[in-house]
C-alpha cells in the first residue's frame, strides 16, 4: 500500500519535472504619472507591421511603428521604431501573454509609455497598462488594460477621456518631475 502510494507520488513528480518550464507574466498597477516618470519616451504611435520570432524558448513580437507625436522624453531621429513584446504566433504556435501588446491591430493609433533598451528596441512600461488606444474617429482614449476596478481607479488616477486630455496629463506629469 505504501509502496503503491510512493510509486504514484514519484510518477506525479516525474511528470511534473519532465514538463517544460512555465513562466508567468505579471504587471502592476501603474499610474500615468509613474509611466511618464519611468519612460524614456511617451509618444503617439501607429503600428505599421509586426513579426514574431522565437528567442530563449519564448515567442516575442516586434511591432514596427511610426512615431506620430512625442509627448515626453526624447524621440529618435528616425520616427520608425521597433517595440518588443512577449507573445505572438510563430508557424501556428501561439503564445498568449496576458497584458501583452500583441493584440493591437495595425493602423491603430495609441499613446505608449516606452523605455529604450540597449539593442535600440523599445519596451512598453507596465505591459498593456502603459498603452492608451486612440479611436481615430473621435480621438477618445481607452486604456488598453484597466489594471484595477473602475471604482478604485477613480481614486488612484484620473483617466483622460480624449487624446487632448491625455496629452495635457502627460505634459503636467512631465512638469511635476
Amino acid at each position: 500500500m505504501i509502496r503503491d502510494r510512493l510509486w504514484i507520488v514519484c510518477c506525479a513528480v516525474g511528470l511534473f519535472l519532465s514538463q517544460g518550464q512555465a513562466h508567468a507574466a505579471t504587471f502592476a498597477v501603474t499610474s500615468l504619472s509613474d509611466l511618464v516618470k519611468n519612460a524614456t519616451l511617451v509618444a503617439r504611435i501607429t503600428i505599421q507591421d509586426r513579426y514574431s520570432y522565437v528567442a530563449k524558448d519564448r515567442i516575442f513580437t516586434r511591432l514596427l511603428a511610426n512615431i506620430d507625436e512625442t509627448l515626453a522624453g526624447t524621440a529618435p531621429k528616425d520616427p520608425r521604431i521597433e517595440i518588443v513584446t512577449l507573445g505572438g504566433n510563430v508557424e501556428g504556435i501561439v503564445q498568449y501573454v496576458e497584458g501583452s501588446t500583441t493584440q493591437i491591430t495595425n493602423g491603430t493609433p495609441a499613446v505608449m509609455a516606452l523605455t529604450r533598451q540597449s539593442d535600440g528596441a523599445y519596451h512598453v512600461i507596465g505591459m498593456a497598462t502603459g498603452v492608451f488606444l486612440i479611436n481615430p474617429i473621435d480621438e477618445t482614449v481607452v486604456r488598453m488594460i484597466d489594471p484595477v476596478p473602475a471604482s478604485v481607479a477613480r481614486s488612484i488616477d484620473t483617466h483622460p477621456n480624449t487624446y487632448d486630455e491625455l496629452k495635457r496629463a502627460v505634459q503636467e506629469a512631465t512638469r511635476a518631475q
